[in-house]
């Protein structure tokens, strides 16, 4: 069984390891030592893999921006266009505004074997041996279903998160409204479902240059 994967990569936000220290953050984890290591301590402390997601609510607005942007492109340039970048401008940020970041978290194959089989069967759907289905629309209802189990927080730009309740037919309205922002969860779960922790892109970001340390030029005080 596989998950669809979308062309959109799962966003995630850390503080940047050079800067760490204008954020007050300090690593306490003491080293492993092989001679106090207990096996038991160290999986107790594990946790599932999670990614983390912006969706954006107003797509609609892409295609006032599009019709704005040609008609300034088209307008000659000793007229004036200032109203229509003050429009496309007002458009951009309320598309900025509208999004959230939705985190889902790690399951097992076991999980979503047993989560699919369950469905399934309370849904009138036939499963192949290997529990899975060529039938794409009967696919989409598992995966979405899938999903619903999977998500654990959601969360507006510039907010806390918020106590709602994922359901099926939530997002089965996200998909018919903007299929392809639900494809970007869709790959956020696959992702975190089958990658291994140490392998997310996230650890690869390198912020050196976005630091005070790291920008040339920069004066102390």
């Amino acid at each position: 069984m596989s998950d669809p994967v979308a062309d959109d990569q799962p966003l995630s936000a850390a503080p940047p390891q050079a800067a760490a220290a204008a954020f007050g953050i300090v690593d306490s984890t003491p080293p492993l030592d092989p001679a106090t290591f207990d096996l038991d301590d160290f999986i107790a402390g594990m946790r599932p893999t999670r990614r983390t997601v912006k969706i954006h609510e107003r797509g609609d607005l892409i295609g006032v921006m599009d019709e704005i942007v040609d008609r300034i492109d088209s307008t000659p340039e000793d007229q004036d266009v200032n109203d229509l970048i003050a429009a496309y401008e007002q458009a951009k940020q309320a598309f900025l505004a509208h999004t959230a970041y939705w985190t889902v978290e790690k399951r097992s194959s076991e999980w979503v074997t047993d989560r699919w089989a369950t469905y399934a069967r309370a849904n009138g759907l036939t499963l192949d041996k290997d529990g899975d289905t060529t039938d794409m629309k009967a696919r989409l209802r598992l995966l979405i279903d899938q999903l619903v189990g999977q998500v654990v927080e959601v969360k507006p730009a510039g907010g806390a998160p918020v106590p709602v309740q994922v359901t099926h037919e939530r997002l089965r309205r996200m998909y018919d409204a903007n299929e392809g922002e639900l494809n970007k969860l869709m790959y956020a779960m696959t992702d975190a479902n089958q990658a291994v922790a140490q392998s997310a892109r996230v650890l690869t970001r390198d912020f050196s240059q976005r630091s005070s340390t790291g920008r040339s030029g920069t004066a102390s005080s």
